[in-house]
């Protein structure tokens, strides 16, 4: 009864453990999701600013007032 007692601690232990450590890398990859969308809503407003917008299918850069809508 004993060595049973002691094998659900043990588990017990184990599986916090477990929890622990994939809560720890929930965090960091959300962690890293905010700052990606940081660094794009950042590099959005900048462009914003300066009324330029980069087509990812051109290589120059054009005014915004000069781009086509496509709806």
């Amino acid at each position: 009864v004993v060595s049973l007692c002691c094998e659900f601690v043990v588990d017990a232990y184990q599986t916090k453990s477990t929890a622990e450590i994939t809560g720890w890398i929930n965090v960091l990859l959300w962690g890293c999701l905010v700052g990606i969308e940081g660094l794009r809503l950042a590099r959005n407003r900048r462009a914003i600013s300066r009324e330029v917008y980069e087509d990812q299918s051109s290589s120059d850069a054009v005014q915004i007032g000069e781009v086509l809508p496509t709806a």
